[in-house]
C-alpha cells in the first residue's frame, strides 16, 4: 500500500486524491487488523514468537512478492486492482464464509471468543465493502473510455493474484492442481 501511496500525488488529480485518501485510511485500518490477527493466533494457541519463527511457505511468499512487485512496478490502477480489489476481496469472501455459521466461532472458549473472532468478523464486514471501493477507484483512475490494453492488464493482474492465492490454499489443503494459463485476449472488451 505504501508503494501505491507514493504513486498517488497530492493535488495531481481527483482520482489520485481518491486513492490517497483510501490508502491512508486503509493503512491505519490494517494496523488494527494486525493486532486482531495476533489475538486470533493467541486464541489458537500461538504466541508472537511462534509466528515470527516459522518459515513462510514458498507459495505464500509468491503471493507476497507478487503484491510487492505489482505495487512497485505497475500503473496505480493495475496495482490497486491486484491488491486491494483481488486479495482483500477474496479475504472478505473467505471471512464471510467462515462467519456465516457459528461452527468455527464456537471452538473458542466463551471468555476469548470475541477477541478470537475479531479479525474474521471485521474482514467479513470491512472487506465486503472494501473491494467495491477499490473497484470504484480503479474505474475512476481509468476514466470513462479506457484503452482495451489497460482493461486487459487489470484483468491479468487480478487473475494472477487469484492464482497465487489458489497456490497457497492448494498447498495448505494438500490438493495442488495444475494452473491453467489463461490468455487475457480470450475475453475481448468492447472498445
Amino acid at each position: 500500500m505504501a508503494s501505491n501511496l507514493m504513486k498517488a500525488r497530492f493535488g495531481n488529480s481527483h482520482s489520485e486524491g481518491m486513492v490517497r485518501s483510501y490508502l491512508i485510511q486503509n493503512i491505519r485500518v490494517e494496523n488494527m487488523h494486525a493486532k486482531h490477527w495476533l489475538q486470533w493466533a493467541g486464541a489458537s494457541g500461538l504466541e508472537l514468537d511462534d509466528l515470527l519463527s516459522q518459515e513462510v511457505l514458498s507459495e505464500m511468499h509468491a503471493l507476497a512478492h507478487w503484491c510487492g512487485h505489482v505495487s512497485l512496478t505497475d500503473e496505480l490502477a493495475v496495482a490497486v486492482a491486484a491488491t486491494n480489489y483481488a486479495v482483500e476481496g477474496a479475504t472478505g469472501d473467505f471471512s464471510c464464509f467462515v462467519c456465516s455459521e457459528e461452527t468455527y466461532e464456537l471452538t473458542f472458549p466463551e471468555p476469548i471468543r470475541k477477541s478470537a473472532m475479531c479479525w474474521l468478523k471485521v474482514h467479513a464486514h470491512y472487506d465486503d465493502a472494501h473491494m467495491w471501493v477499490a473497484l470504484d477507484i480503479v474505474a475512476t483512475l481509468l476514466g470513462t473510455n479506457p484503452p482495451v490494453e489497460s482493461i486487459n492488464k487489470i484483468r491479468a493482474a487480478i487473475r494472477k493474484s487469484y492464482d497465487y492465492m489458489r497456490m497457497t490454499l492448494d498447498y495448505v489443503y494438500g490438493t495442488p492442481k495444475p494452473l491453467t494459463v489463461r490468455a487475457v485476449e480470450e475475453e475481448p472488451v468492447a472498445a
